[in-house]
């Protein structure tokens, strides 16, 4: 992929559809090495692409779609994301192999699989010790393996897709059954229990150990279904937690403040309300929606009027602003969306776009197959007025292969590019070889080189492109770098 970074004349805030709609029910949503967008078919085996149009200067408005190869289970509500070699994984479900519709009981496969992106494969992952993994929550660490924790337990796993194997790893402080889990630049992962809320924990990676953090001092989970919205790592190192549930009358956030060094405890503070000021009546929470960090450091997430024991409907599009620590509601896409809160998708794209789905809930509705009514996909551009240096956004020249690293520079500058030949597949970057630039915090280098993976850092000089998007069933897409 070669990678302009002039700066592109784009409307100011707006939503646009897809020049080139799916002819499928499209949901999880991956963002591969090579800009490509890997998009599942709810409820199937089957797996797509979405790539931006070359000729279109590499818009992904006219993107084109192609079918990619299909799993060996169908699934949905799993977890999955992007490995350092830049192939992906799948595993569990929470509803799996034709087990759906509105009487469904979840069943909580435990299969796993990887996919190769360059060859167009899956291979079978060595089946975990648990019976049920469902839609565990998932991070990919530093190292490159992957830790898992248990829907049902306190216990967690790690997986090393390198050999293909399974280890034990420290047990947490609570179940972790839909829990939100963020990977902090100082080797740890951040989580609210949901099952001893308002209690939070974190896992030390260098000694494989979960440690207990402070309280959140907002209500941030749903007791009764033991949901959670979204959580985000911000430029500016914090945290910041949306709730899904009510507290008189609005939903709340909490922000997590990372202590000096990994091994003490972080601060937790109250947030600003999940408020609609044209809409004062109604209670917006972020019950099981998602979010995605913007270029200009705001955070843009879903949210939906509340129903107790239950999931509001439609969707709507707020923004937190850390630079005020406000919440406003952000532009509405023309289409009334009428699915689910939980049933978004959001992914940030390396143009700086972000692509919206909502598809239809197919356990909701009569499916048929040669007649699929589905809610558009759409880009939402953010403000170009708003980006801290207008002349990062890029566009997408060329998508020439799979397996080519890269990095932009946001000065004007020609893009830089790391040939195949230049890097070793176990050169590792320490952070003194990056190039200067200020405020490197809060990202930094999380592995090694290969010919699949981009260099992961990021500062206000320095940005990387695309990022790398780990994305876990109704999760929201948390950016783990």
């Amino acid at each position: 992929m070669v990678i302009h970074d002039r700066p592109v004349s784009l409307p100011s805030e707006h939503w646009s559809s897809l020049a080139n709609q799916p002819d499928f029910v499209a949901s999880t949503m991956i963002l591969l090495t090579d800009g490509r967008v890997m998009v599942h078919e709810e409820q199937t085996k089957n797996w797509h692409a979405f790539t931006p149009d070359k000729k279109g200067g590499g818009s992904y408005l006219t993107g084109q779609w192609s079918t990619l190869r299909e799993m060996n289970h169908d699934r949905l509500y799993f977890a999955s994301g992007v490995l350092r070699d830049g192939r992906v994984f799948v595993v569990g479900g929470e509803y799996s192999d034709g087990n759906y519709g509105s009487n469904a009981v979840a069943n909580d496969l435990n299969a796993g699989e990887i996919y190769d992106p360059f060859h167009d494969t899956w291979m079978s992952m060595r089946t975990p010790p648990w019976s049920k993994l469902g839609d565990a929550p998932c991070c990919v660490l530093p190292n490159g393996k992957v830790l898992f924790g248990n829907i049902n337990g306190n216990d967690c796993l790690i997986y090393d897709p390198d050999t293909d194997s399974w280890s034990t790893t420290g047990s947490k402080h609570s179940q972790a059954g839909e829990e939100t889990w963020v990977l902090l630049p100082d080797d740890t992962v951040l989580t609210v229990q949901n099952y001893s809320a308002p209690n939070s924990e974190k896992y030390i990676i260098s000694s494989g150990t979960w440690q207990q953090e402070k309280t959140t001092q907002a209500t941030v989970l749903d007791p009764l279904l033991h949901e959670i919205g979204p959580a985000m790592l911000m430029y500016n190192g914090k945290v910041i937690y949306f709730g899904a549930e009510k507290v008189n009358g609005h939903g709340e956030t909490a922000i997590y403040t990372p202590p000096a060094t990994p091994t003490a405890q972080g601060t937790w503070a109250k947030g600003p309300d999940i408020k609609d000021p044209h809409d004062p009546t109604t209670a917006y929470v972020s019950n099981d929606s998602p979010a995605v960090l913007l270029p200009n450091g705001n955070v843009l997430f879903v949210a939906a009027p509340y129903v107790q024991n239950g999931w509001g409907q439609p969707p709507a599009f707020f923004e937190y602003r850390p630079a005020s620590n406000t919440i406003v509601r952000a532009p509405t896409p023309s289409y009334s969306y009428v699915g689910n809160g939980y049933d978004s998708r959001l992914l940030l794209l390396p143009t700086g776009e972000v692509l919206f789905n909502n598809p239809v809930d197919l356990s909701k509705v009569n499916f048929d197959p040669f007649n699929i009514v589905t809610n558009p996909m759409q880009i939402y551009r953010p403000p170009l007025v708003s980006l801290t240096q207008e002349s990062w956004r890029p566009t997408v020249a060329d998508v020439s292969g799979y397996g080519v690293p890269w990095i932009v520079r946001p000065s004007g500058d020609e893009a830089q590019r790391l040939l195949p030949g230049q890097h070793l597949r176990r050169r590792r970057i320490q952070r003194d070889q990056l190039p200067a630039g200020p405020g490197r915090q809060p990202f930094q280098w999380l592995g090694v080189l290969s010919p699949h993976l981009p260099v992961q850092h990021h500062g206000s000089g320095y940005r990387l492109l695309p990022p790398v998007v780990p994305v876990r069933g109704r999760r929201p897409a948390v950016r783990h770098v």
